[in-house]
Order: C-alpha cells, then structure tokens, then sequence
C-alpha cells in the first residue's frame, strides 16, 4: 500500500505515521459495517458530509484560520492527493467499479 500522502499529511499535523493510518483504518472499518446495512453509495456520501462538518468544525477554531476560499481549496488539494494516491494503489485494481 502507498502511503506517501498520509505521511505527509500525518508529518504536517505533528501525527505519527503509523497513528494516522491506524485511525484511517479505523474508519475504513466503521464505514465497511456501516455498508452491511446502507448501500455503499450511501455510506461513502455520508463520511464525505460527515469529513466535511468536522472540517469545517476544526477550520472555525484553528489559530490560524485562513480565508475560506483558501481553506475550500487547502482541502480539495489534499483530498485529491490522497483520491489519485488510493486510484494508484495496487490492491484497489480489478475490483468491481459499482457500489
């Protein structure tokens, strides 16, 4: 698995590797289970709505909070990075492209 972003991502916000990833997983994980009783379309659009609060949440009370535009394009970037880094992974090849 690649991990070139998250480690960046990690090392940006003073967070272990290992310690970003693990709670990565742990979402993966809540959002797998999640998936047993919601379609999967469902579950991914809700975690999307779900990062976008808290984003937006932690954005409101960082010290150094920047415009919004410059927050809403901060956020893309990385979103990005971290979508083309996952569509290059490996594993994630050959699976079936419906939800």
């Amino acid at each position: 698995m690649s991990t070139m972003v998250a480690e960046s991502q990690a090392k940006d916000v003073g967070v272990k590797t290992e310690r970003f990833l693990e709670l990565a997983d742990k979402v993966i994980g809540f959002a797998n289970h999640s998936a047993l009783e919601m379609r999967k379309d469902a579950v991914h659009l809700a975690f999307l709505y779900g990062t976008a609060r808290y984003g937006v949440f932690v954005w409101q009370n960082s010290p150094k909070m920047v415009d919004e535009e410059a927050f809403i394009a901060q956020m893309l970037k990385r979103y990005e990075a971290m979508l083309r880094e996952q569509l290059g992974d490996a594993r994630l090849k050959n699976r079936p492209s419906s939800m």
